[in-house]
């Protein structure tokens, strides 16, 4: 090699993909696989690198600086639920199986009539927080692009079967997650092929409930409001960054705790509607043949699924 030729480094990419459903229980999943001490999982969650075009483009130095704090030793996980949201993102699956063929997929599901509730109470927090006016859940049913199809599990996950095999693809019930944590971690971690059974400490299933984002939001809005006050800012600029965010973390949790607080921040959706029954027996019949052939496909107990009765 000739004195000064640069050896061009191949990229590293991670090594499973939590690839959806949105609103099922992948913020509590990405929170315990980030306690395991041999997995690095992407930071923030939801890069979305393989399906969406304007992250795509930024190309893999800017993907694979969501890996930044990982160890050589450690496997990658990247969580997003995009990658299941075909055909608004219709090349998520053939852009990872091109990088890794050999990669394994994790794909969480919820019973999905109180799945596309979730989802509708979600972008109606984002509205709400972007100053947006809100609309009725029939409304959104009958306009939004993802609410439906984000919770045909099947089709979404079929394609995954058919590009990586199905020893490479592990489905997991949010259900039994919430009742059995421990349980399912195990199985999980067996499937990724790390160390089961190590303590990871006491991992709070994380409370990603409709409203989560307006308390965060409005949280923010107050800590900031104090830190524009000149003798604030300049203490605050005296701490170590470390001790800033903690700060913000702890102030985050006092007013979390106080029921004004949490009354006046959320009283925008509070009065969003619920599901009637023409709701649950539209999004019940629309899935249903999805469930079935899903059931068919891997054995899930959906007796306690609204959509399966």
């Amino acid at each position: 090699m000739a004195t000064g030729e640069s050896i061009k480094k191949t990229p590293k990419w991670p090594d499973f993909f939590l690839v959806g459903a949105m609103k099922a229980g992948t913020t509590s999943l990405h929170r315990y696989l980030s306690a395991h001490p041999e997995i690095s999982m992407s930071e923030p969650k939801e890069p979305g690198y393989f399906s969406r075009d304007d992250r795509f483009k930024k190309g893999a130095d800017w993907y694979q600086s969501h890996f930044a704090s990982a160890s050589v030793d450690q496997i990658w996980g990247d969580s997003s639920t995009c990658y299941s949201r075909r055909p608004i993102y219709q090349n998520s699956a053939d852009r990872i199986y091109e990088v890794n063929p050999n990669a394994k997929i994790l794909y969480i599901v919820r019973d999905p009539v109180l799945r596309a509730y979730s989802h509708y109470k979600h972008r109606m927090e984002e509205t709400v927080i972007r100053g947006g006016k809100t609309m009725t859940y029939k409304e959104f049913l009958l306009t939004d692009d993802e609410i439906l199809i984000s919770g045909k599990y099947y089709y979404q996950i079929k394609k995954y079967y058919d590009l990586f095999g199905r020893k490479n693809v592990h489905i997991c019930n949010f259900d039994d997650l919430i009742k059995n944590p421990i349980i399912v971690m195990d199985y999980i971690h067996r499937f990724l092929d790390v160390t089961v059974g190590l303590p990871t400490g006491k991992i709070a299933l994380h409370n990603n409930s409709s409203g989560s984002s307006l308390l965060d939001s409005a949280a923010n809005k107050v800590i900031d409001a104090y830190r524009h006050n000149t003798v604030v800012s300049f203490l605050v600029s005296l701490t170590p960054v470390k001790l800033r965010r903690n700060g913000r973390s702890y102030m985050k949790s006092v007013l979390y705790s106080s029921n004004k607080f949490k009354r006046k921040s959320l009283n925008s959706i509070e009065s969003l509607p619920c599901p009637d029954s023409g709701d649950v027996e539209f999004l019940a019949q629309y899935y249903r043949e999805d469930l079935i052939s899903l059931k068919n496909l891997v054995d899930i107990d959906m007796s306690a699924w609204v959509s399966f009765r």
